[in-house]
């Protein structure tokens, strides 16, 4: 096992053994019958390849009924997955599906929220759980990933990263939409709007694929 590896499964077990404050681990739901030893979050069971040229990070999972109800994967017809497939695609890169990935370039996806809420696919995001997950799990799963490209996806997210690189702290996403990507510790940010339903209401798909097509030259 590569070093990087090691590091990763060592995360990968201090989340299935943390005690969220106010968020559910995957491991406590139903006594951990689809949580897994290989996934520091369930988006991560998409795209997982820990020599990624491009990290993805969203803002959460879902709750905990979809969850429950999809056997802690995601769905398939998910519109966000829908459309993250759609801007993959600028980028010539076939994603697959959750259920049936294609891994045929080098990616990872992760949230920024590693914690499963209870109330609710939209219900409220805390600051207080962007902070934690982002000191306890984001920062160091980047580290060990060292991506050349960082996709955020959506304002928390983007504040997610502001907790643990305080690279931006006083600029909107709209604003930032203007001077992408930021250089983080020699890797390339980029924060984009998030591709779900209030993401394309700030933003259309049309628009934001012309947004994707500024990484090709970082890859």
């Amino acid at each position: 096992m590569s070093d990087k590896e090691t590091k990763y499964y060592k995360l990968v077990e201090k989340r299935k053994n943390y005690k969220f404050k106010e968020l559910k681990n995957p491991s406590d739901i139903l006594d951990g019958i689809y949580d897994n030893e290989i996934s520091i979050n369930p988006w991560s069971l998409w795209q997982n390849n820990l020599d990624a040229k491009i990290m993805l990070i969203g803002q959460d999972w879902g709750d905990e009924n979809y969850y429950i109800k999809n056997k802690g994967r995601d769905s398939d017809d998910n519109p966000t997955n829908l459309n993250l497939i759609e801007l993959f695609k600028v980028l010539k890169i076939d994603i697959g599906t959750p259920n049936n990935p294609c891994k045929s370039y080098p990616l990872f996806f992760t949230n920024a929220i590693q914690g499963i809420k209870e109330n609710g696919m939209s219900s409220k995001v805390k600051d207080s759980w962007l902070k934690e997950s982002g000191e306890e799990f984001l920062k160091p799963l980047i580290e060990i990933i060292k991506p050349k490209v960082i996709v955020t996806l959506g304002a928390k997210t983007l504040k997610a990263i502001n907790y643990i690189y305080p690279i931006n702290s006083n600029k909107t996403l709209s604003s930032i939409q203007k001077i992408n990507p930021i250089r983080v510790n020699e890797m390339n940010l980029f924060a984009f709007y998030h591709c779900g339903g209030l993401g394309l209401a700030n933003r259309p798909l049309s628009e934001q694929k012309r947004d994707w097509t500024m990484i090709k030259e970082y890859l």
